[in-house]
């Protein structure tokens, strides 16, 4: 009797033990699916901030075709001196450039993007990694997330910067009478 009392407690103790580390593994796979979760709304947020990215591209390639309508009109007039031709030239090839430099820009994001879509189906194909690739993705995360920030803080100075230019009159242009927060488009 004592025998199977002793065998009886040692099923016990090995039966707790197995439920004890049984209770721990899903814990764990409770964390990873909340990580899973919450990288996707992460992800889906970058995705809504791309698409206002486009949507203020576009809006400057517009400006763009504005500026440079407007960059025909004014070399055909013949009365504007040769020197104000030059300027004019160069405030639009400084725009030029602006525009260029934030359309490379929303391409680095949008090749950032495909990346972190990549890496998410990844993920959701084992979870029994997750943890690492979850780290991964948190450090691309907030890479881009800085990148962003700094290409939407550059986009809302460009923004302020054509308005201003857009208020002024052609006049004003030629003559460089700029805003001064935008004096250092001038040559």
């Amino acid at each position: 009797m004592e025998n199977k009392l002793k065998e009886y407690e040692n099923n016990i103790k090995n039966i707790t033990e197995e439920n004890n580390k049984l209770k721990i593994k899903n814990s764990d796979n409770s964390n990873i699916s909340d990580q899973l979760q919450s990288t996707k709304n992460k992800y889906q947020d970058i995705q809504e901030e791309n698409k206002k990215l486009i949507k203020i591209n576009e809006e400057l390639k517009n400006t763009n075709r504005q500026l440079t309508e407007e960059n025909i009109k004014l070399k055909g007039l013949s009365d504007i001196p040769e020197r104000e031709k030059k300027l004019l030239q160069q405030q639009y090839d400084n725009l030029e450039e602006l525009y260029d430099n934030l359309k490379s820009d929303n391409t680095v994001l949008n090749d950032s993007l495909k990346t972190l879509t990549d890496e998410l189906k990844q993920q959701q194909k084992d979870t029994r990694t997750a943890r690492s690739d979850y780290k991964h993705i948190v450090e691309n995360l907030n890479k881009l997330h800085e990148e962003f920030n700094e290409i939407q803080n550059e986009n809302k100075q460009y923004n302020v910067i054509f308005a201003e230019i857009k208020k002024m009159s052609i006049m004003e242009r030629i003559l460089g009478k700029y805003p001064d927060d935008i004096k250092e488009l001038k040559p």
